[in-house]
């Protein structure tokens, strides 16, 4: 695990709040402290067609290998990720999957 020192930690804490505006509660302080290469990715991609693929990757894991994050890092991948898709205009999925069927093509045959 890389340590803090290399990594210019005020440099990417002004960044990050800085993109994320009013959301700036959504700000992942153990991340920065327990990951700053993780953190410095985040800041370095936010904003381009790889940002989602890194964070997803970080959340969802294919590698078996992997043991995961600390709960408190999760939660705060997965916030920040809410606030990323709010400020890229996606809209957070709905509840069933079921959203985007239209009821009457349940009867449609």
């Amino acid at each position: 695990m890389a340590s803090q020192g290399e990594y210019d930690i005020l440099d990417l804490r002004d960044r990050l709040l800085d993109f994320l505006g009013t959301d700036y509660k959504a700000y992942p302080v153990q991340l920065e402290k327990q990951f700053p290469r993780i953190l410095s990715n985040l800041v370095k991609l936010w904003g381009t067609p790889a940002f989602d693929a890194y964070l997803s990757g970080l959340i969802v894991s294919d590698r078996p290998d992997r043991k995961g994050f600390p709960p408190e890092i999760a939660v705060e991948l997965f916030h920040l990720s809410s606030v990323y898709d709010s400020h890229s205009g996606k809209k957070a999925a709905s509840g069933t999957g079921w959203a985007t069927l239209d009821e009457g093509d349940l009867y449609k045959k």
